[in-house]
């Protein structure tokens, strides 16, 4: 296996991962510069040879809170835009003072 094929083959397993760069990183004892060269070169290579930029998006697997004034909200990521839609359009994102 070449170093491309092994950096591709990290690369994909961060992606499914879910995990952040830093963790993913340290989980699997690999420096974050090292990692980022990669992460760049492979997409720099990628998007050479399509003529789409490749696009992914992963979900946390915690949800994650929200805090807005003395509120705290704990929502999927899902949920956030309607959410926040919401909020927005009943006035309550804004600070009354």
């Amino acid at each position: 296996m070449n170093k491309t094929t092994h950096w591709q083959s990290i690369i994909d397993d961060y992606k499914v991962s879910g995990l952040t760069q830093k963790i993913f990183c340290q989980n699997n004892n690999i420096k974050i510069h090292t990692f980022h060269y990669w992460l760049k070169k492979l997409n720099e290579s990628s998007e050479s040879s399509n003529h789409f930029i490749q696009f992914e998006t992963t979900q946390p697997k915690q949800p994650i809170s929200i805090q807005i004034g003395h509120a705290q909200i704990t929502v999927n990521m899902a949920d956030i835009a309607p959410l926040l839609i919401e909020l927005d359009q009943s006035g309550l994102l804004y600070d009354p003072s």
